[in-house]
């Protein structure tokens, strides 16, 4: 037998009286619900249960609205506490209650598979008001933009009142009508195009077009706006127009605009300049092509550090000429960039030079110099915070363009400076695809062209580069010694962690030059020179005994290493 409106008043008076209030409120709905005295209880439940959070609510929904043309007043519902967290929604043009709005729901729901797959990108939902319903965007809105078309805009505001919600409505934005939507994006090109679409086919097809349409007068001169690029894609190209229109073919097609920036710092004028000029005629606005004409052509240090001045994102991503971006990768990378404006330097995996790096965090100073010093010999997926990269003033470095090391990596100089700055980072997400070296092709058409090129030239019979042999690699030590000399003279803590860094690198690529069968027989002396060279830094330094002691354990761990793998060599050829 169903309980009376009467008997249901009763007992929620009498709960209401014992201060069990959740109970007594239940039992008031279920009473209004039945048709029993609804103006008394409807009356009752709102001096006893939304009077005394009325401030609260206003305060809520102001700090949600913001200076939105959104009103308090014109809220069509009200919500009225169960316990922390809950809400029933009682809507006041109607007169009824529409069900049971939970935090607790809402924070355990899974975002759909899309907002998993595309973490960065903003959605845009049609809907009518109930966000009850759409819990899958609203959860996801905790950290991404949300533009939500409703068709009921009165009471899809009117969830601004919940407290608990206002870390969501501050990336929620309100539309009336698809020409409403449409308006703003038009108007405000900075702000980033949702790509993730939610609601019923039928309605989505409507905003999918004025997505498309918007996406393309972005990428015009007028609808180009560079306020808020987030990553410069940089590439710094010399004498290879060929190869960079194999890069723009794969980059023109992603489907980011204001987020994204293109620089090309075009450099040379002695080869493929005919596809320099397609390249700076492509009707793309979001490429910034900004040729070198003077001679003789810049360096590729002042060529690289170029990219990045002519760069307007707040990250620039180094790309070599030769290498592709994965586009579907950027989706991760603009969200990591986004969650960690600590970082100022990250080293994004690649599918061949960094195919096996792990997922790694340094925090500025030692960790940081730590992660990145000696482990950026490839340029191509290094990502730099625009701003301390140009505060660094690292141009100026190039006084040392006669040390060795400076010449073949001034780019180990520019991490070791930036982890003094900002944290850095080691990601494992594969944003490079490395394509085929073209160092052997260009050397023959320089010297066609009667152009001696040194720096490229490889040892005779072998494809190992003149910067690869042993000679060229102790030179390199040295200089990686005075560069510790130079940048260490400020930061005493660092002196032992990078000497001993360079002495591992250093055993590491003489070997490497080795098992490119390089002077085999002289592979012993080498070593022996290397030892010496290690003693007299050692010695050159202001080290205390335990320090003198760790580094003599290493350099005498990896001579002896090499010189095992030089007594195999020698086995070899008397065993022959």
């Amino acid at each position: 037998m169903a309980i009376g409106g009467q008997e249901l008043l009763a007992y929620a008076c009498r709960k209401f009286e014992e201060k069990e209030y959740e109970a007594a409120l239940e039992a008031f709905i279920l009473s209004y619900s039945r048709g029993y005295e609804q103006e008394w209880v409807i009356e009752t439940i709102y001096q006893c249960y939304v009077a005394g959070n009325e401030a609260e609510y206003r305060n809520a929904f102001a700090q949600a609205a913001g200076g939105s043309e959104w009103s308090y007043e014109a809220c069509t519902l009200d919500f009225i506490p169960l316990r922390e967290g809950e809400y029933y929604i009682f809507d006041r043009e109607l007169m009824a209650f529409r069900g049971l709005f939970s935090m607790h729901e809402l924070e355990e729901t899974t975002p759909d598979t899309e907002f998993r797959e595309m973490v960065f990108s903003g959605a845009a939902i049609v809907m009518d008001w109930n966000w009850k319903e759409e819990q899958s965007t609203l959860i996801a809105a905790k950290d991404r933009k949300v533009y939500a078309i409703c068709s009921d805009l009165n009471r899809a505001s009117s969830f601004f009142k919940i407290p608990e919600l206002k870390d969501y409505w501050k990336n929620v934005r309100l539309f009336a009508d698809v020409s409403q939507f449409q308006e703003y994006f038009h108007q405000h090109t900075a702000e980033y195009l949702p790509r993730i679409l939610c609601g019923k086919e039928s309605d989505l097809t409507v905003v999918a077009t004025i997505l498309k349409e918007e996406h393309e007068y972005r990428l015009t001169p007028e609808g180009r706006n560079t306020d808020h690029i987030l990553l410069t894609i940089a590439i710094p190209s010399y004498n290879r127009g060929n190869l960079l229109l194999k890069r723009l073919e794969n980059l023109l097609p992603m489907p980011y605009d204001a987020e994204i920036e293109i620089a090309i710092s075009k450099n040379g004028m002695e080869l493929h300049q005919e596809e320099y000029e397609q390249a700076s005629r492509i009707p793309d606005a979001r490429i910034h092509y900004v040729p070198y004409t003077q001679t003789p052509a810049l360096p590729p240090a002042l060529n690289w550090h170029r990219s990045v001045e002519i760069s307007h994102g707040k990250y620039v991503v180094f790309v070599s000429d030769e290498d592709d971006i994965i586009i579907d990768a950027l989706e991760h990378y603009l969200k990591l960039l986004i969650q960690n404006p600590q970082l100022n330097q990250i080293r994004a995996k690649t599918s061949f030079q960094y195919a096996s790096i792990s997922k790694a965090h340094g925090k500025k100073g030692t960790q940081a110099f730590d992660l990145m010093y000696l482990t950026q010999n490839y340029l191509s997926g290094l990502i730099v915070k625009r701003e301390d990269f140009l505060a660094a003033n690292l141009k100026e470095l190039n006084q040392y363009k006669d040390n060795a090391f400076y010449s073949a990596y001034p780019h180990a100089w520019w991490c070791a400076i930036l982890s003094t700055s900002g944290d850095a980072m080691q990601d494992d997400v594969v944003l490079v695809t490395e394509g085929d070296s073209v160092l052997k092709e260009e050397v023959v058409a320089y010297q066609k062209l009667g152009i001696p090129d040194v720096e490229n030239a490889f040892v005779q019979n072998s494809s190992l580069p003149h910067y690869s042999t042993y000679e060229a690699r102790l030179e390199q030590f040295q200089g990686m010694i005075e560069f510790l000399h130079i940048f260490t003279s400020e930061r005493k803590e660092l002196v032992e962690l990078g000497l001993t860094l360079s002495i591992q690198k250093t055993a590491y690529l003489l070997e490497l030059a080795r098992s490119f069968q390089y002077d085999c027989q002289n592979y012993g002396n080498i070593i022996n020179q290397f030892q010496w060279i290690c003693m007299n830094a050692i010695d050159e330094f202001q080290f205390t005994e335990l320090q003198k002691f760790n580094l003599l354990q290493t350099v005498l761990f990896y001579s002896l290493h090499a010189l095992q793998k030089y007594q195999g060599l020698e086995e070899e050829s008397a065993g022959e």
